[in-house]
């Protein structure tokens, strides 16, 4: 009898330990369900799920490792860290008095009328813990989607048509998820579908879990206004995700232990306009931190070097290998030779394991290499596999602002390898209007609280600018990575960075890892959408055009230009331009004074497009829109430029914007925004 009692309290010792685990920024976390559920554990039994036991072998910081030793934390710790975020923020909401629960769970039943027991109807408190519940698993699951390295292999792998498939059972709209939304979606479907998980399929209403990630309703509408203050706890300026990681990747990046609970416990309510804090100290400490880890560590050299030579061999198999040869090397990366198409199965063992394997296969049949991804790829293969020294130097190049500085073509060496940045151009450390302060010091103003850019104290000016995290203004300047051992191209290469950096930096945006080859051209990629835009310009503008391109490229719509070397071949370059302006849906002009010189060179490629704009505007008048945008200040160019034969207010000069010569990466991608809304036909 005793020894079946003592065998007894060791199995209830052990069952106690499950339920617990310890964590090295929140210290222990909790397990255990918020609200009971008949069938069993879901917290604990979604854990050891495939798709999320995935994570464990994915790193939350990808190649940060190789010059941080500790940053190997994995994005399985970063989901429970999450989680245990997520439930101190419900418990504090819980408490706010300007919190409606009444009117929120109204609105919850309104669209899902499944998400409640029946006869917990008049009970609040149970009620919340089901809400709760719910905002734990949505917190949990919502990085169940990623891929490791995922700034590189996201342009690269999508999830196929199976994903969308699975979450048909559940009559959710799947079409309007991105990438990541779908891949773990459908994931968590797939999962739920099989039989044996009935019970924890009826458990959860999983279609309001679905909605908390991807903040849409199940028919792919948004959520409404009252439901939005859930989702900012999910995916919001100050949310769980972002508390978890900034406070877990300080720790392990920078070596300090900066407590959480210090913002979590300032944190007052949310609403559909985001969360609202007690006090600006805490939430603007977590902002600085979070701008910090940008520049110290997500945009270290060392990481973003590697994830360029990745990138680099992505780009080099979809640009210079076969048919045969491509889905062999993509086999090796992704495990699939249809990574645009990936299954469930595939992308199940998808993770850090499998690329850093595939990249040594790659390594281990170098001499066919180069003909496969090109002397670039083969370079970068070999430096990732460690076969090549890793023995480089990096250089900011930074663009000359003399007029006097002419555009040439310059030849970069196979070895020498570039980030310019441009995907995070338009990213913001902080916007404003988001995040909100209400203390007995504002009692007085209209609403008794203030946006934090009002009450940041020290730390107004920063607040107000909303910078961009971006280490250099890019492309003003551009981060080259060069060999240490240098030869005569490697000197010679480097001159041309101190002489001509203007034409370095337009071949750098040309050979931008971050944007796949064929950007020049987008009407027939799948997903860009809006009417063809054709973009005119001339050579000498190259630098500002490119910028241009990449933010429409980013913004997926569909434009050409005529911008690469080998477009248009077998025609005359006037009768290119012509067909260009004549298939054109929309016009952007990027006028410069050297564009008006060339307009009125008789013959030219310029005048031969301006021509046939001009014949159309006539015909079909504000129905084509031509917007003009200038390289140089507008009054330099006003009365030079035609704008009175395409513009639709002949009597007056069109509004530019900031000179592109000039603008940051912010003000280009405003700019193209702006641009884009008038070419919808959409009001600002």
């Amino acid at each position: 009898m005793k020894r079946k009692r003592k065998q007894r309290q060791i199995a209830l010792h052990a069952t106690a330990l499950l339920d617990t685990i310890n964590d090295a920024v929140h210290g222990p976390i909790d397990l255990r369900d918020e609200c009971d559920c008949p069938t069993g554990p879901v917290l604990l039994k979604l854990i050891s799920a495939p798709f999320l036991s995935r994570l464990r072998l994915i790193k939350q910081l990808s190649y940060t490792s190789h010059f941080v030793t500790s940053a190997d934390h994995s994005r399985f710790a970063h989901a429970l860290g999450t989680m245990h975020v997520m439930r101190l923020l419900m418990r504090t909401l819980k408490t706010a008095h300007t919190f409606n629960c009444d009117k929120l769970f109204a609105e919850l039943s309104k669209y899902f009328p499944d998400w409640a027991i029946k006869r917990d109807k008049h009970n609040t408190e149970k009620r919340y813990q089901r809400l709760t519940q719910h905002m734990l698993l949505a917190a949990m699951l919502q990085d169940v989607g990623e891929v490791p390295s995922n700034i590189a292999t996201g342009r690269f792998c999508c999830p196929g048509p199976e994903f969308h498939s699975a979450l048909k059972p559940f009559q959710f709209n799947s079409q309007n998820l991105e990438d990541k939304e779908l891949a773990g979606l459908g994931l968590i479907a797939n999962y739920l579908s099989a039989p044996e998980q009935k019970d924890i399929n009826a458990a959860i209403c999983w279609t309001l879990v679905f909605s908390l990630i991807s903040g849409q309703l199940p028919g792919g509408n948004d959520l409404p206004g009252p439901l939005k203050c859930l989702h900012h706890l999910v995916d919001g300026e100050v949310d769980a995700d972002r508390i978890d990681y900034v406070h877990r990747d300080a720790l392990h990046c920078l070596g300090e232990k900066v407590s959480p609970l210090g913002l979590i416990h300032s944190f007052v309510t949310v609403d559909e306009n985001g969360p609202v804090f007690s006090n600006s100290s805490a939430v603007s400490f977590f902002f600085l931190l979070r701008a910090r880890l940008w520049s110290s560590v997500y945009f270290a050299p060392q990481n973003r070097f590697r994830l360029s030579l990745l990138l680099t061999v992505m780009r080099g198999a979809l640009h210079f290998a076969n048919y045969t040869d491509r889905r062999h090397i993509y086999f090796s990366l992704f495990g699939t030779r249809t990574p645009l198409r990936m299954s469930i199965p595939e992308f199940l063992i998808f993770h850090d394991h499998q690329l850093t394997v595939g990249i040594s296969k790659l390594d281990d049949k170098r001499k066919k290499l180069a003909s496969q991804l090109g002397e670039k790829g083969a370079v970068a293969v070999q430096l990732l596999a460690g076969s090549l020294s890793p023995d480089y130097k990096c250089t900011w190049t930074t663009i000359k602002t003399d007029k006097a500085t002419k555009m040439e073509k310059v030849s970069i060496p196979d070895r020498v390898f570039f980030d310019t940045f441009s995907d995070y151009t338009a990213v913001k450390s902080f916007c404003k209007q988001k995040v909100r302060v209400q203390a007995p010091e504002f009692r007085l103003s209209k609403h008794s609280t203030v946006f934090l850019e009002n009450a940041g104290g020290p730390f107004l000016p920063w607040f107000e600018k909303e910078p961009c995290p971006a280490p250099m203004p890019a492309p003003y300047s551009v981060l080259a990575y060069s060999p240490s051992t240098v030869t005569a191209e490697i000197r010679k290469f480097r001159k041309k960075c101190r002489t001509v950096p203007n034409s370095v930096i337009a071949q750098s945006l040309e050979e931008n890892p971050f944007v796949p080859f064929g950007w020049h051209d987008t009407r027939k990629v799948k997903e860009f959408f809006g009417p063809d835009i054709f973009v005119s310009f001339c050579w000498e503008d190259i630098l500002a055009v490119r910028r241009v391109l990449i933010e429409l490229y980013q913004l997926k719509r569909k434009y050409y230009s005529i911008a690469a070397e080998n477009q248009g071949v077998g025609n005359s370059a006037q009768e290119n331009s012509k067909r260009a302006a004549q298939k054109a849906g929309a016009v952007i002009f990027i006028v410069s004074k050297k564009y008006c010189e060339h307009l009125k060179v008789a013959n030219s490629p310029l005048e031969a497009e301006m021509n046939v704009l001009k014949r159309r505007y006539a015909k079909e008048g504000s129905n084509l829109k031509c917007a003009v945008l200038a390289v140089c200040h507008y009054r330099d160019v006003k009365y030079e430029f035609p704008y009175k034969d395409v513009c639709d207010d002949p009597a007056h000069f069109p509004y530019t914007g900031t000179a592109l010569s000039r603008a940051t990466g912010t003000e280009v991608n405003e700019i193209v925004r702006s641009t884009l809304k008038f070419i919808d036909g959409k009001e600002l």
